[in-house]
């Protein structure tokens, strides 16, 4: 979730969050799927957030991914070093961008849409 927000996964819905059960019966998340760049400002799927976080779409604040650490039984101090994580690599962007050779336009207009500082 958290970085689906920061990178601008807009398209996150339920179909992207899938658990796995060992042979034991255990369940297990499964890993990460179809995270990719999806934010289109006039689309009709991908001009705000599939999912809510804390019942909100767009304009997240730190409260926010509070309120929903603490339902995943996160403390804040857990919560907000995930963030800080996530923020920390999907600022990385250009250099990823860089490294896998995509035009200088897409990634700077990429770039410019992430959100990286607005939980504050």
């Amino acid at each position: 979730m958290v970085f689906n927000i920061i990178a601008r996964n807009q398209d996150d819905h339920v179909k992207n969050i899938a658990f796995l059960m060992d042979r034991s019966g255990n369940w297990s998340l499964a890993p990460a799927f179809d995270m990719i760049y999806s934010y289109q400002p006039g689309g009709n799927w991908t001009s705000s957030h599939q999912m809510t976080v804390n019942g909100k779409r767009d304009n997240f604040t730190l409260d926010d991914f509070l309120a929903c650490g603490k339902s995943a039984l996160l403390k804040r101090g857990q919560a907000k070093a995930i963030l800080n994580e996530v923020r920390q690599i999907v600022s990385c962007w250009t250099d990823y961008a860089d490294h896998a050779g995509v035009n200088s336009n897409q990634r700077d207009k990429i770039h410019k849409t992430l959100r990286l500082n607005p939980f504050e």
